[in-house]
This record gives structure tokens, C-alpha cells and sequence, in this order.
């Protein structure tokens, strides 16, 4: 772990830490926001603490190294999710996990204090396994770094990644180094129609199969899978679908922005 000095944070890192100042002065209680795309995630209600705290608005954004050759990214924990997408995009790169955005404006500090990994993360592994080292601004006014860029055998806590699912309750995430992966050459989609009992002995086949699994999912009437590799694996596979046919990425892309009826208690 390392400190950073006062007199040498940055402007918007300054009026963070006079926030957080006052308030511990104060006794009040702060809700960090970034985007604010995530807060349907915190319990809310006229008997909920968390309804009389005041918002501590977080702008501090950007990338601020990124090395492709060596897979890791360096960003501000108020970047948008969106641009941290497109700037691996260019690269052929990507998260090695599947965050949900719910909306333009999730950063990428909500995202990793959320924990949520998406439908690939029996797969691809979750967030935590890509946080490489974060550095935050505490409770008590302190800017900490925890970890690095590279990884590596820690002895004791690893911070960085006790900051994942956090909720903010460990501190403003005001930087994020992540380890990223390379973009899949081809993606294929496919579907089957059949009951839960049908549904868990195709799922018990595949666990006896080698195929580019990236996602599995069933929605009460059809088996879902998504293939993920290149494009001689995904070929390969085929054979092996014949009761499946082929669809679009539409209910991958509404299953991790959780637009389905399921996440709305609906059933079939």
C-alpha cells in the first residue's frame, strides 16, 4: 500500500477529499455516484439510512495508461463504460468480463464496485479475477493505492480486490488497472426449444464436450447458447447442434442489461 501526499492530487481529487472532510466533520452520510446508472442496486425506502445521505458526485475520468502488448489498462474510476469499450475496440481488446452498462453513463468505478460480471462469468471468470490494482480516496481522507499492473502473489489482503462489490463502503475508486484479454475472432448464437428437464441434459452434454461455452442460459421455453472463439472451433461445433438452430444477439445483449421479464418477476 502506498499514500499519496496532499499536495500532490489533482484538483478534482482536492474537492473530493474537502467532501469527505466535512462530512466526517459534519456526521453526514455520502453516497458515491458516478454515473448513476446502478443505483436501483441500493436499498431504498422511508426506513433506509441510505435515503439521508447526500450524493458525492465523482467526474474524475479518463484513461490514463493502456498498454495493448502487455493486455493492461490503467483508467479513472469516472470514465465511461462506453469509452473504455471502444478504446480496447480499436485494439481488437476487451474486458475479460461482461459488465452491464444500464445506460450511456456507467463508469467504470460503478462497475467494478457493483461485481457484476454478466452471463459469461461461469466461462471467462468475474471482474474480480481482472483487477489488477485500484488506487481510492478513504473515509478518512487519505488517497491509497493498492496492487499494481501486472500480476502477481499477494501475502495477506489483497485490497484491490476487496474493493470489487464494495459498494463504495471502502472508498471513492478513483483509479482502476485491469487486465484485459483479446476480442474473440467469431461469435455465434443458437437456440432450442424444451422443458427444464430437456433443458438441464443438454447442458449436462455439453459439460462433456469441447466447445467455446461463453454463455448458457434458460429462459423457460428455449435453451440459449452463445460460442465464442475462432472460427474453425465455432465450425467444429456445429455438427454437434443439430437440435439447435441459429439466432441473433439480441437476448444475450437484454439477458445481461437484465431487460428480460425474469428480472421483472415475471414467469411463464
Amino acid at each position: 500500500m502506498s499514500i499519496q501526499p496532499a499536495n500532490s492530487l489533482e484538483p478534482s481529487v482536492l474537492d473530493l477529499k474537502a467532501r469527505i472532510d466535512d462530512a466526517v466533520q459534519s456526521g453526514k452520510r455520502l453516497r458515491i455516484v458516478g454515473g448513476n446508472s446502478k443505483r436501483f442496486l441500493y436499498p431504498t425506502g422511508p426506513s433506509t439510512e441510505d435515503t439521508q445521505a447526500e450524493d458525492l458526485s465523482v467526474t474524475h475520468s479518463g484513461i490514463v495508461s493502456y498498454q495493448p502488448s502487455e493486455l493492461v489498462l490503467s483508467v479513472r474510476g469516472a470514465t465511461r463504460l462506453s469509452e473504455v469499450h471502444a478504446a480496447l475496440s480499436e485494439q481488437k481488446q476487451m474486458l475479460g468480463f461482461e459488465p452491464p452498462a444500464f445506460g450511456e453513463a456507467a463508469s467504470i468505478g460503478g462497475t467494478v464496485a457493483a461485481a457484476l460480471s454478466g452471463p459469461a462469468r461461469p466461462y471467462a471468470g468475474s471482474i474480480r479475477d481482472a483487477v489488477l490494482g485500484v488506487k481510492m480516496l478513504t473515509g478518512s481522507g487519505e488517497v491509497v493505492r493498492f496492487g499494481g499492473e501486472v500480476m502477481k502473489n499477494v501475502a495477506g489482503y489483497d485490497v484491490s480486490r476487496l474493493v470489487v462489490g464494495s459498494m463504495g463502503s471502502l472508498g471513492v475508486i478513483l483509479e482502476v488497472s485491469l487486465r484485459v484479454t483479446p476480442q474473440f475472432p467469431a461469435c455465434a448464437y443458437w437456440k432450442t426449444g424444451c422443458n427444464e428437464h430437456e433443458a438441464f441434459e443438454q447442458m449436462a452434454r455439453f459439460r462433456k464436450l469441447s466447445l467455446p461455452i461463453t454463455g448458457l442460459a434458460y429462459d423457460g421455453q428455449h435453451l440459449h447458447l452463445r460460442l465464442a472463439g475462432s472460427e474453425i472451433a465455432i465450425e467444429e461445433a456445429s455438427p454437434l447442434l443439430e437440435d439447435f438452430s441459429p439466432e441473433d444477439e439480441n437476448f444475450w445483449s437484454e439477458l445481461n442489461e437484465q431487460k428480460l421479464a425474469f428480472f421483472n418477476g415475471a414467469t411463464n
